[in-house]
């Protein structure tokens, strides 16, 4: 028995902006060009691929002017899509990525890709309220700190600490991470009211902080970025460099506290208590030191490789 028809298949719906928009948002591009690096005149042309429109820029000395009509001959052409320029004009993607993801298409003179960020202002970051991993840190070393010289008195400063925390939300902004910890130090600081052992309250601790970190590593924004998007702007969740970098230092953290877990619980059992806490002190600075040099050597070196692959390109 055929199936019943059930007439012409259903076109999913795919959003496209209006012209009104799209002149916008170039307009706004626009707006942010530097006169100041000015050589010589550029017509930048942006074909929008899944618009089938085209757009012209021209660069003078002065300002930059959209054209929608009345084309001339381009200087360099950009073949993109509309969503993906967006990404690049306002959100922090690098247009050098875009090329080498083949997400867009260069006709004409690459030069005008090459310096692309100083025609183009693209710094300017978003005033948002920032979030601080000081905050977070602290909970768990009432766990970590205080709980080990009294774990009643541990307990309540953790609860107290925690209770204040979405107090400070007026000044700072509490990430997903900051109200995961409010649940999960709240928890163990009851379990130390109700006399669960010490040591397992403690090794549990650096259990759930490690998984938090290295978990988040498996979203596309890990949690360290989220604590410096201050300084970047939202614009950080769109740059892969900064991403990745950030990706690597969590998970690297992430690690190291899921074997703390094994090896405090280790030596405590064993009555080596002050070395576990020794060890546990020592440590983590020696890997913030890690981090710091990591943080400056590994980005220069993705963009040094990024403008080598750019350099090794056909240019017009």
């Amino acid at each position: 028995m055929s199936p019943k028809n059930s007439g012409p298949t259903p076109v999913p719906f795919v959003y496209k902006p209006s012209e009104k928009k799209v002149l916008a948002q170039l307009t706004a591009f626009a707006n942010r060009y530097q006169p100041v690096h000015y050589k010589n005149d550029i017509i930048l042309e942006f074909v929008f691929t899944n618009l089938d429109s085209r757009y012209q820029l021209v660069m003078g000395v002065t300002d930059c002017v959209v054209k929608s009509a009345d084309f001339v001959d381009f200087t360099t052409q950009i073949e993109i899509s509309f969503d993906i320029f967006e990404e690049v004009a306002f959100k922090g993607l690098c247009i050098k990525e875009v090329i080498l993801n083949n997400d867009c298409q260069i006709n004409g003179a690459f030069a005008t890709i090459m310096a692309f960020e100083d025609y183009f202002d693209l710094t300017k970051k978003e005033i948002i309220k920032k979030a601080t991993l000081n905050l977070m840190i602290i909970q768990w070393m009432m766990i970590w700190m205080v709980m080990s010289f009294d774990v009643f008195w541990g307990s309540i400063a953790g609860i107290v600490y925690s209770s204040l925390m979405p107090l400070l939300s007026r000044k700072f902004l509490l990430t997903f991470y900051d109200r995961l910890s409010i649940f999960l130090v709240t928890a163990l600081c009851l379990l130390g009211l109700v006399a669960v052992d010490e040591t397992l309250i403690v090794c549990t601790s650096y259990f759930l902080f490690g998984a938090m970190w290295l978990g988040s590593c498996l979203t596309k924004a890990p949690l360290t970025v989220h604590y410096k998007l201050g300084k970047f702007g939202y614009r950080g969740y769109y740059n892969q460099i900064f991403l990745d970098s950030n990706r690597i230092i969590t998970a690297m953290w992430g690690v190291y506290y899921l074997i703390v877990t094994g090896t405090t619980y280790l030596l405590d059992v064993n009555g080596m208590r002050s070395l576990s806490g020794i060890l546990n002190l020592l440590i983590p600075v020696l890997l913030g030191l890690v981090t710091v040099k990591f943080v400056k050597i590994y980005p220069e070196k993705r963009k040094a490789a990024l403008m080598e692959q750019l350099a090794a390109m056909p240019q017009e």
